[in-house]
């Protein structure tokens, strides 16, 4: 699935201001079993462990953000975690200052802090750096995605992931949408996913 703006994220730009959307179409991504998703719209990369509703989920897709192909606004450093001082909405996401003008409702989720005071656990890699990413279908069951940053002296592979579908029995039904698929695996729960940067790691979903 490819949408404009990421569902989750956590740089200070952009940060959970498209929450309507996720609210409104997460339970069918779920239930049809989606692996991958692919966004824009915050100028850097993240990429995501398998996640549903703000938690760790080896039934959800893993999400990619790769708003880094260059912009004049220039890359977005802040992570929400750390910018100082904190957006005003994250004592108060009530106010609905995080939303853009024109998009008048206001989607509030609270799943813990509205805003981490560390990097999220649904985060696995995230880097404010220019770059480009390319995913290879291998065959039927693995796919390898590869991001490589460009703004340092020649092209250099930052984060690397082997996608295996089906590749465990880890996943029993989604915490947020029952009717999700039946066997997976994936995130930190022993089934393969390995954490590292430049060095290539296994999701099984």
């Amino acid at each position: 699935v490819a949408m404009h703006a990421p569902w989750y994220i956590s740089y200070a730009g952009h940060f959970r201001e498209n929450e309507c959307m996720r609210e409104a179409y997460e339970p069918l991504l779920l239930k049809y079993k989606v692996d991958l998703v692919f966004s824009g719209h915050t100028h850097a990369y993240e990429r995501t462990k398998p996640v549903a509703n703000y938690q760790v989920d080896e039934c959800g897709p893993v999400y990619f953000t790769v708003g880094d192909g260059g912009n004049i606004e220039g890359l977005y450093k802040d992570f929400i975690d750390t910018v100082k001082p904190q957006p005003a909405f994250c004592s108060n996401p009530e106010s609905g200052q995080q939303f853009p003008r024109y998009q008048p409702q206001k989607c509030i989720t609270h799943v813990g802090k509205y805003c981490p005071t560390q990097q999220p656990a649904y985060s696995a890699y995230r880097e404010p750096s220019f770059g480009f990413g390319s995913l290879d279908l291998l065959n039927a069951t693995h796919a390898q995605w590869t991001w490589t940053k460009n703004t340092v002296p020649g092209w250099q592979i930052a984060d690397q992931v082997t996608i295996v579908r089906g590749g465990s029995v880890a996943c029993s039904g989604s915490r947020l949408y029952s009717g999700a698929r039946a066997t997976a695996g994936a995130g930190n729960t022993g089934t393969g996913w390995h954490d590292t940067a430049r060095t290539p790691s296994v999701a099984h979903i």
